[in-house]
């Protein structure tokens, strides 16, 4: 009788820990997007609050003078440049606007930028309407541009470019400037690239003085704006580049404001508008890709 016990005990104890260890179990939670950086593999639910953190695209920008091979480049302000003729003059400053950034894949579809921004635009009217823009715009500024974030990315696969336009298309471009935070490229803080409600945005805008002498003071204004005169440029990577999902890429661009200026035909004289057209058809000349890295930080 006692055997008998022993054994019923055992198996009712052996059955009394098969049932109640589910019971015991805690739920895991965490992200379950397979895009994100924090993507959770042993998650059982998914968090709350929107937890995933997604990856980003960003730019690293070497402003010189002098292509990336030069021993000692020379920071892009402190240098003399030369136009097609090899007449030299000097560059007091130089802000550009970049928009509509896409990555490319290998089989031509586009990794874009998914960050969304509110904004007031005016009609042809001047009225003000709601309107949302991807939100991946970068007012460029050589002396302090540097490190920038352009915005975030959900999508990944083999990439084998980066598009990008100089200028805003035409719906950011009637941006109420108010409407906007002002330490955002497109607020007030920048609004001396603002013209009017009716033009928008100066996309580039350069101040050059023609000559290289001291008694050179004044310096003639060269600006490109309005949404028919945005440009659209593709960088090639030179062989496909794998973006796996959850990681971040980075682009090390090198800048060479040297070659950028020397598409300039006459600097003595030609008119703004003409240098304009010229500087506009230069850029894709200046830019170099140097690097690619991704993190997942």
């Amino acid at each position: 009788m006692r055997k008998n016990s022993g054994k019923k005990y055992i198996m009712w104890l052996m059955g009394f820990l098969v049932f109640s260890l589910p019971a015991c179990y805690e739920e895991v939670e965490g992200c379950l997007d397979f895009a994100a950086k924090n993507f959770t593999v042993d998650a059982d639910v998914d968090c709350p609050d929107d937890c995933c953190s997604y990856p980003s695209l960003k730019l690293i920008l070497n402003h010189r003078v002098g292509g990336p091979d030069a021993s000692d480049p020379i920071k892009y302000l402190d240098s003399i440049y030369t136009d097609a003729q090899r007449q030299a003059f000097r560059l007091e400053m130089m802000q550009y606007f970049l928009s509509g950034f896409k990555l490319v894949r290998t089989d031509g579809t586009l990794i874009p930028i998914v960050d969304q921004l509110a904004v007031e635009s005016y009609d042809i009217q001047g009225n003000l309407s709601v309107n949302t823009l991807t939100d991946d715009f970068l007012l460029i500024n050589p002396s302090f541009s540097r490190s920038l974030t352009v915005g975030e990315i959900r999508e990944n696969g083999t990439v084998e470019a980066l598009q990008f336009k100089l200028g805003l298309d035409e719906l950011a471009n009637r941006t109420d400037t108010s409407s906007v935070e002002e330490d955002h490229p497109l607020g007030s803080i920048e609004e001396r690239m603002f013209i009017d409600p009716a033009e928008g945005y100066t996309f580039i805008k350069t101040a050059l003085l023609r000559d290289t002498l001291s008694s050179d003071t004044i310096p003639t204004i060269v600006s490109v704006s309005g949404a028919n005169n945005l440009i659209e440029y593709s960088f090639p990577f030179g062989q496909p580049f794998e973006l796996d999902p959850g990681f971040n890429i980075t682009l090390t661009l090198h800048i060479d404001y040297a070659t950028w200026l020397n598409a300039i035909e006459d600097i003595k004289n030609n008119t703004a508008e003409e240098i304009a057209t010229k500087i506009v058809s230069g850029m894709s000349q200046a830019f170099t890709l140097l690097e690619i890295s991704v993190d997942n930080q």
